[in-house]
């Protein structure tokens, strides 16, 4: 029974894993991967068969007892012996087989072009060649391990079975076979030593990545000497072959082990603290050129474009008037804020939901905009109970339904957002015509598709809208063999046994972007946010795929999802059509060697990226993990001096922000902006990302990453003048903190059931200068409430202005003169109102009061505050009667 799960199992998956793959198109690229593994397992086997059995014939041979009686006793062992090495030879093939990854790149490697400038070798051999040569050392050894131990059991085994009374020995003969097994693992110590000289390139002991002059002066020599001693010690123990001394088999390793420890770890240690430490800068200096210039390549730094950005122009309408683009795409709404209201006011049945917002540009018929869209995708663990039946999770309720859409600046009456593609079917200037979607972000587990259970598109009132599947690419399962097949795999007999299931159903698994793509192609990283496209009528979804690898010599590596990456290129773009579930991998960038070695790994896997259609080519846009992972480097590595780079006297950080109420700062995300750029004439589709000094709050620099045309992967780095002081987002938000008009209305939207939702603090380059952006929501604390764009704080260097709208607070600090604080009076005092005027205020005091009740008990906190704003003058008009005093005639003005 055990045998047949053991076998059946991975039978079973085969089998449909390559039905699935057939039917994308893939075969190829999965039975190249299944041959790999099985030809390296092979081969380990092979070999680790024929030492470890040599190795037990060998010490059969030398242990034959003497006596008769020892005969059973012997055999036993043999056949212990045996099948130990028949079991263990297995394993290692399974494990060699693992690494089929390391060695296909190491005999598909591709050169980088870069030596390094220690040993002269292509950066290529330390990416390709020599992780194999590290993994075939470890396996070696482990061969090597249990042939001794198996030597070692097996010699006196066999004395005790000879001669039972006497104490555990070793023979002559064992002494002399465990002295090649000695021999050859010195010879393997001796490899061990010269990997680890050339692992020093990748390798950081002291400030600098990579050799330093330790390394270079004391580690290598000490190799050198550490491998000489491995072979003079390899040569002795052969020589113990013929002498058959036991003691030699002790003194070689604790020899070694004595001056390795002495040698390899505690020199260069004293030698780095005595010597290097005190003159650290003098003495590294030309290694940290080295470090600076390898990651620089590594992180594809060195293509960094440096200008200079004055910061200088006129916040004025003129401006505004000459960035059109810029303006009229200014961001408003964030998407946490976007993906609660799209939950609200678009699921429209329990079974859809919302999972994510993404951000890409379109042409509608108001120009080129920016736009926030998301897929309004099935999620069947919202229906009932009762209605989560076998049939309607896997044959009715198969997809989600169409999208949302929203212009990143436009906003619909009460503070929600403006709707470009929305509704059920859909409406609105993005055209979609095939609305359905099969394949998402969040789909997990199988459907049935073109079953005879009709699909449910959505429900209107007591009608419902049906749609049967059209696609090609599902695995068609009519025959009693591929139902049986899918029954096990999943676990369900109902594949087996429903009468639902028709002569053109086809079964869809791997339906989650992720998912599917790692199982197409797992040597691929992928971002962490795939978004949707809508093109020609139908949905996509583009994912970025990257090359990595965590050793480059000289190169300095960050942490990565919890992978160390020293070399990082966005080399693959992905396609995926959200209803047919068809993939398409296209190289992006030709000239990284790595996905030139995958390519020759799996010629049918990619294609060129000129053969991807020319509308998903302009929805293309440089990805997020990809420019974090440059800007974390580019902190520290727009350094380019040596000495500067040690002191870190220039060194940056992310720019931070306030993302909470009375939260703490937090380093501020990249975002995309459509814009044009200084010196530019057209606006485009950018990635910014600011930066501070090292702990200092003001803003040094802001880099840009382009994605539109030929432009597209170009970096940019704004830096601003030496000296001069602006304003980073921290300091914009505790100059927001500080502005009255918003600390009150803050304190008051955060009660009677209501809460603030402070969006991102965007950084803004328009034209030659940088204006700050956030929009300010507000929702009910329920776990329905709808979060609504209220006010809009815009902010330069020396105005923050509070509105009800952009349009408005742009007008503000564009004016000069406008600030977010009421203006105090000017002019002539008003003469003191008589009694008639005091009894107007009375009435008007009184009618504000019982409106702003109402306000409150509607839950209408903008008129509510605007009420109170007002009632406040009227109180200090009659404050200023009751003391004899004067003050202006109410003329309340709008809250900011």
């Amino acid at each position: 029974m055990l045998l047949a799960v053991l076998v059946l199992g991975p039978l079973v998956g085969f089998y449909t894993d390559l039905l699935w793959f057939q039917r994308l198109g893939f075969d190829a690229v999965y039975l190249a991967r299944i041959g790999y593994q099985a030809q390296l397992s092979l081969i380990g086997t092979v070999v680790a068969l024929v030492l470890l059995l040599g190795n037990a014939v060998a010490a059969l041979r030398l242990t034959r007892p003497r006596r008769a009686a020892a005969a059973p006793g012997r055999a036993a062992i043999a056949l212990v012996l045996v099948l130990g090495s028949v079991a263990a030879a297995v394993v290692l093939g399974l494990i060699a087989g693992s690494a089929w990854q390391t060695w296909t790149l190491a005999t598909h490697a591709q050169p980088f072009g870069r030596a390094d400038p220690v040993f002269g070798l292509d950066a290529g051999f330390y990416v390709f060649t020599l992780p194999a040569l590290d993994f075939a050392w470890g396996w070696l050894l482990a061969v090597l391990i249990v042939a001794g131990i198996a030597a070692g059991v097996a010699h006196v085994a066999t004395a005790a079975v000879a001669n039972p009374t006497a104490p555990p020995s070793l023979s002559r003969p064992a002494v002399a076979h465990l002295s090649v097994l000695g021999a050859l693992l010195m010879l393997l110590l001796a490899a061990h030593h010269r990997l680890a000289m050339l692992s020093l390139l990748t390798e950081s002991h002291g400030a600098v990545t990579g050799p330093g002059w330790t390394d270079l002066n004391v580690r290598i020599p000490v190799e050198w000497f550490l491998l000489g001693l491995c072979l003079v010690l390899a040569a002795a123990l052969l020589a113990n072959v013929g002498l058959r001394r036991a003691g030699a088999l002790y003194i070689a390793p604790v020899v070694w082990v004595a001056l390795a420890t002495l040698l390899a770890a505690g020199v260069p240690s004293a030698v780095q603290a005595l010597v290097v430490k005190p003159a650290e800068l003098s003495r590294e200096r030309d290694y940290l050129a080295r470090e600076i210039d390898a990651t620089s390549h590594a992180f594809g730094l060195d293509a960094i474009s440096v200008r200079d950005f004055p910061d200088q122009q006129a916040i004025t309408p003129q401006l505004f008037d000459a960035n059109p683009t810029t303006v009229g795409n200014l961001r408003l709404w964030d998407y946490a804020p976007l993906q609660t209201a799209y939950s609200q006011l678009q699921t429209f049945h329990t079974y859809y939901d919302f999972n994510d917002v993404d951000i890409d540009r379109y042409q509608l018929p108001d120009g080129y905009r920016q736009v926030m869209i998301s897929a309004r995708e099935l999620n069947t663990a919202n229906l009932p109970t009762p209605a989560q039946t076998w049939v309607n999770l896997h044959l009715k309720y198969t997809h989600g339904y169409g999208a949302a859409a929203t212009p990143v600046t436009k906003v619909a009456a009460e503070g929600k957002p403006a709707l470009v593609l929305g509704d059920i079917p859909p409406t609105g200037d993005i055209r979609l015509t095939r609305p359905q979607l099969y394949f998402g972000e969040t789909n997990t587990g199988y459907v049935v598709a073109d079953s005879l259970e009709p699909e449910l598109d959505y429900q209107n009132g007591d009608q419902e809208s049906y749609h049967q599947w059209q696609g090609s690419h599902g695995v068609p399962i009519a025959s009693t063999l591929r139902r049986l097949a899918f029954a096990v795999r999943f676990g369900d007999l109902n594949l087996l046994i429903s009468s639902q299931i028709g002569p053109n159903s086809q079964i869809l698994f791997h339906r989650a972007v992720a998912e599917r793509l790692s199982t197409i192609a797992p040597f691929l990283t992928y971002d962490g946010d795939p978004y949707l496209v809508v093109s020609g009528g139908r949905m996509y979804w583009i994912a970025d795929a990257y090359t990595t690898s965590d050793a480059y010599p000289y190169g300095a590596s960050i942490d990565m999802n919890g992978n160390q990456v020293a070399y990082i290129r966005n080399s693959v773009k992905v396609v995926m059509d959200a209803y047919e579930g068809t993939v398409s991998f296209y190289v992006a960038d030709p000239s990284d060697p790595i996905v030139r070695a995958y390519s020759s790994i799996f010629p049918t896997l990619f294609q060129p990226l000129a053969t991807m259609p020319a509308d998903l080519q302009s929805h293309l846009r440089y990805p997020v993990d990809y420019f974090q992972a440059q800007m974390r480097q580019w902190t520290i590595y727009h350094i380019k001096n040596p000495q500067d780079f040690f002191l870190k006297g220039d060194a940056w950080q992310i720019a931070e922000e306030v993302t909470t109420q009375g939260g703490p700062s937090v380093p501020l995300q990249p975002y995309y902006v459509l814009m044009r750029l200084p010196d530019q004439t057209q606006p485009e589709f950018v990635l910014i990302q600011p930066f501070t000094p090292l702990g200092k709050k003001n803003m040094v620099s802001w880099v840009a990453a382009r994605s539109d045309g030929a432009n597209y992967g170009k970096l940019v780095n704004f830096r601003f003048p030496n000296g001069s002081q602006v304003d980073g987002p921290a300091q914009v938000e505790n100059r927001i903190d500080q502005t009255p008009a918003i600390s009150r209305d803050f304190s008051l939207f955060n009660q009677a059931g209501s809460k603030v939702i402070r969006g991102n603090l965007l950084v803004i380059p328009v034209g030659d200068a940088i204006i700050f952006i956030e929009p300010i929501y507000i929702a009910g604390t329920s776990g329905s409430g709808i979060p609504e764009l209220k006010k809009v704080i815009v902010a330069d260097q020396a105005t923050v202005a509070y509105e009800d709208t952009l349009a408005q607070a742009l007008a503000d600090i564009a004016g000069g003169g406008v600030s977010s604080a009421p203006a105090p009076p000017s002019g002539p005092p008003s003469p003191s109102p008589g009694a008639a005027d005091l009894a107007s205020l009375i009435q008007q005091a009184t009618t504000l009061y019982d409106a702003a009740q109402a306000d409150l008990r509607a839950g209408d906190l903008r008129k509510y505050a605007d009420d109170i704003d007002k009632l406040g003058q009227v109180l200090q008009q009659l404050r200023q009667r009751g003391a004899g005093g004067s003050g202006p005639s109410p003329s309340p003005s709008p809250s900011r």
